[in-house]
């Protein structure tokens, strides 16, 4: 019976351990790929969507791989509902731009607390669960991630649309449709709108 006893304590510490390597890893091995998209003035509005709405974040990952809403229409009738009046040809612009699956981008951003992640890491971390428990015990200091659309740019380069989305948990996030005007070298948001949240 004491041998017995003995065997269960020892296949028991056996499995901790096991379960202690696993969780020590939590994904270590998931490079990012390499990027395919260099357009500098998509970085610089990137760059100024992240300098206005998260200047105050210490820590956040992008999601490598860009993504916009497939429904475009959807959005048509976003821009409609809130009497936003848009350029036909920058519309079609950013659906041109954000018609494939995503691009892969560089990390090319100006701020040391902004990091790419790769989308298989989130999966591998169990991103579907509400928690994101293993996502947080990997980065602790993390405030979430943001996904990003590619730019739709009128072609003289001074109006431009990006969506953008922040997620901090499964259930708790909102995304952005921003319009964007170049004025005296500067980009300004002229509208904002929501084009979804969860609280």
């Amino acid at each position: 019976m004491r041998t017995i006893n003995i065997i269960h304590l020892l296949v028991g510490l056996l499995l901790l351990s096991c379960a202690k390597k696993t969780e020590e890893k939590l994904c270590e091995d998931v490079q990012l790929e390499e990027a395919i998209f260099y357009d500098e003035i998509s970085y610089d509005i990137i760059n100024y969507v992240l300098e206005i709405y998260f200047f105050d974040f210490d820590f956040i990952h992008i999601v490598q791989k860009t993504e916009s809403t497939k429904d475009k229409g959807y959005i048509k009738r976003l821009l409609d509902q809130e009497n936003i009046e848009y350029d036909w040809y920058l519309f079609q612009s950013y659906s041109w731009m954000n018609e494939d699956n995503g691009y892969y981008l560089s990390d090319n951003f100006k701020y040391g607390t902004v990091q790419l992640i790769h989308p298989s890491e989130l999966d591998c971390l169990s991103f579907e669960q509400k928690d994101w428990g293993n996502y947080y015990k990997k980065y602790p200091e993390s405030r979430g991630t943001l996904t990003f659309s590619l730019p739709g740019l009128i072609v003289e380069g001074n109006n431009a649309i990006i969506e953008y989305a922040w997620r901090e948990h499964n259930n708790s996030g909102v995304g952005y449709l921003l319009f964007l005007v170049k004025e005296n070298n500067n980009w300004i948001v002229t509208s904002r709108i929501i084009t979804w949240e969860h609280e």
